[in-house]
């Protein structure tokens, strides 16, 4: 959806991913794909991009993906933000200006959390998930925003075993262009 929603800001978005899933991130909107799997991907990104980018959004966090990133952002620095905390020691750049998304803040409330996860309330957090979610909410609702395709997990083992299955497939890695939804019974 970032690909879809970076798009529609104006962006020329590029993406990395496994080469199976490229018809489908250009099908998103990516101007073009790279294989995360390479070993000469950054340096791949820089010359498509004439080592001038600026921006790079980590939907990953790990110290592998986090590295990429910083590699891949062009010789003047910018921005890299992360959809998860990130291990700082992978990110090498002083030029590159980092930073990381933690969605519940938009919740407005004090989050109680260890390991740098805790946040004070914010208001302003709030009323910018409450503008952040009718945005997306219109932009699906007129087609310019798709989901990936759904995988229902759970037929006939209960919801509380489909979530663990759904968390081993995606520790595994076997979790890839889709997305794991998870009936439950309403009575729960």
């Amino acid at each position: 959806m970032a690909v879809q929603l970076l798009r529609l800001a104006g962006y020329i978005p590029i993406t990395t991913c496994s080469p199976h899933n490229n018809a489908q991130a250009t099908s998103y909107g990516a101007a073009a794909t790279f294989d995360y799997h390479s070993p000469t991907c950054a340096t791949d990104i820089k010359a498509h991009t004439q080592n001038s980018l600026r921006f790079a959004l980590d939907c990953i966090g790990t110290a592998q993906s986090t590295a990429l990133c910083h590699e891949a952002i062009g010789r003047s620095g910018g921005r890299y933000v992360a959809l998860e905390r990130y291990p700082e020691s992978a990110a090498g750049r002083r030029n590159v200006r980092g930073s990381w998304v933690f969605g519940p803040v938009m919740f407005g409330r004090r989050i109680e959390m260890d390991d740098g996860y805790g946040r004070e309330a914010d208001a302003g957090a709030r009323e910018f998930g409450r503008e952040w979610y009718a945005c997306v909410e219109r932009l699906a609702r007129e087609g310019k925003v798709r989901v990936h395709p759904p995988r229902t997990l759970g037929a006939g083992g209960g919801w509380a075993r489909a979530v663990l299955e759904g968390l081993e497939m995606m520790k595994m890695g076997k979790v890839s262009g889709e997305k794991l939804v998870v009936e439950v019974d309403e009575q729960v």
